[in-house]
């Protein structure tokens, strides 16, 4: 995996965990070796080549890292770093065909995904409507690590959840583009028939309290005001109405 090394052009820094050029005011460093070796530590579990490389290459010291704080806080998170830690430890002890599926061999030799849609399972397919083949894309981009995993943590996914528990970047997780913009189109939830049926109900009983009110106010107008003609405000008539509709 290509390290991309933070660029010292024009005040510009790149993040060393998503690649993203910021300014160098957007972006934190490691404020103490216990920060750095917090960073480093995650990226052990992780595998993450650009860390550990900077870390190879500074032993000892604190180098000069640059982060977004967003992508320092995802990268480290606990839980997520604990179902990593117990993923690869099943995967150690467990030789299951599970396992098999998502490894080019052994885990023992490698730590690459095969080469196949995490979502179909197929090297490749024909697109909809055509007899073009569509090819596999790699996963390079942090936030589609990050909006992946919270998909199916949403959805309950237990295949996808397990995938997206390593950092499927540095996994070389692979996939359609029309597989996954299928899977992570968040599409509006239809009203249910109970919803349906209370919509209902509440314009019937909005119908019923109007015709009431309006039967009170020809009363009114009929009995009380024709008798004792005098001048009565729209406001006083339609305070009448609504205190009828509330009742």
């Amino acid at each position: 995996m290509p390290i991309k090394q933070p660029k010292q052009v024009l005040g510009l820094d790149a993040c060393i965990i998503c690649g993203q050029e910021e300014t160098t005011s957007s972006l934190v460093q490691p404020k103490d070796v216990n920060s750095w070796q917090t960073l480093c530590n995650a990226a052990e579990m992780r595998m993450f080549d650009p860390i550990l490389k900077l870390k190879k290459d500074n032993p000892g010291t604190v180098p000069k890292a640059f982060y977004h704080c967003e992508c320092r806080s995802t990268f480290t998170h606990k839980k997520a770093l604990s179902r990593l830690k117990k993923v690869v430890g099943d995967d150690v002890q467990n030789d299951g065909e599970s396992r098999k599926t998502l490894r080019h061999s052994t885990p023992e030799t490698s730590r690459v995904y095969d080469r196949k849609c995490i979502f179909c399972d197929r090297d490749n397919k024909c697109l909809k409507h055509s007899a073009t083949r569509e090819s596999l894309g790699q996963a390079v981009d942090l936030r589609a690590d990050m909006k992946l995993r919270k998909v199916a943590t949403e959805k309950g996914a237990t295949k996808l959840i397990a995938i997206t528990s390593r950092d499927i970047v540095a996994a070389e997780a692979c996939y359609h583009l029309t597989c996954y913009k299928k899977y992570t189109v968040i599409r509006p939830s239809r009203p249910t028939f109970a919803d349906s049926k209370d919509q209902k109900d509440c314009e019937n009983d909005y119908k019923t309290a109007e015709m009431s009110a309006l039967q009170m106010l020809y009363r009114f107008l009929r009995v009380n005001l024709f008798s004792n003609p005098r001048i009565v405000s729209l406001v006083e008539l339609t305070s009448k109405v609504v205190s009828a509709m509330k009742d």
